[in-house]
């Protein structure tokens, strides 16, 4: 079985609208689980994210 890293799994969680607050990405960053680079996608598509959802609603 593969261990994902923490961004595939934060990528996934975001795609399913499990994970909404950026603050735990911020969190992530700041312990070195995620690379900048990663925070910047991951919290580009987390707007991307609620965005959709909130014009659904």
């Amino acid at each position: 079985m593969e261990i994902k890293s923490t961004y595939d799994n934060c990528k996934t969680l975001i795609t399913a609208g499990r994970l909404t607050d950026a603050n735990i990405l911020s969190l992530f960053l700041m312990v070195s689980l995620l690379t900048n680079d990663q925070f910047v996608e991951l919290d580009g598509l987390l707007k991307s994210a609620t965005a959709t959802n909130k014009s659904t609603k």
